[in-house]
């Protein structure tokens, strides 16, 4: 997979976890449809585990050998600095 792929797959896996925790909490549901929510939960909590393990190995392309995750994180720095640097302009 892709850095790309891995990151849509992590968050499609977080809404999945997001529905199944409420389901696997849902007190008014039958006891099954809770097991079967604590399941999905699982499962889609564990592919995220799986992706953001490979984000942190992976690069985001072969021109770049630092992890994906490195990337995002400068990437995210960056934001934040020219935010900071707006903030102080304006004011």
């Amino acid at each position: 997979m892709s850095a790309l792929e891995d990151f849509r797959d992590m968050r499609q896996q977080l809404r999945v976890a997001l529905i199944a925790r409420d389901t696997m909490r849902d007190g008014s549901l039958p006891q099954h449809r809770r097991d079967m929510g604590t399941r999905a939960y699982s499962y889609a909590v564990d592919r995220m585990v799986e992706a953001l393990d490979r984000l942190s190995m992976a690069p985001v392309s072969s021109g770049d050998t630092r992890p994906a995750l490195e990337v995002l994180e400068d990437v995210l720095k960056a934001i934040a600095r020219a935010e900071d640097t707006l903030r102080h302009a304006i004011s």
